[in-house]
């Protein structure tokens, strides 16, 4: 059985081998926004909070994220996946 120690050993191990490696990401490329805010108020139509906007905040998301993790790790990413457009608010 493999203890906790000598599975953190492989893994930086690993990390310290990754750098270099030239990696293909396939996956969906999208971008996440995130809406922070406060409850101001219950919905008059449902019984739900409704939200008073702060701040946003966009974020890689789906494929876009490893392929950032595996950059920074200095690994050659290139990026594969299909164009679709979607308007903000859509999915």
């Amino acid at each position: 059985m493999t203890t906790d120690q000598e599975l953190r050993a492989g893994l930086l191990d690993l990390l310290g081998r990754i750098g270099g490696s030239r990696v293909l990401v396939v996956g969906d490329l999208y971008l996440d926004r995130y809406v922070f805010g406060h409850p101001s108020r219950v919905s008059r139509e449902a019984p739900i909070m409704v939200l008073t906007e702060d701040r946003q905040e966009d974020r890689l998301g789906g494929g876009t994220a490893p392929a950032l993790a595996l950059a920074m790790l200095g690994c050659e990413v290139a990026i594969c996946s299909a164009r679709v457009i979607v308007r903000p608010g859509l999915s």
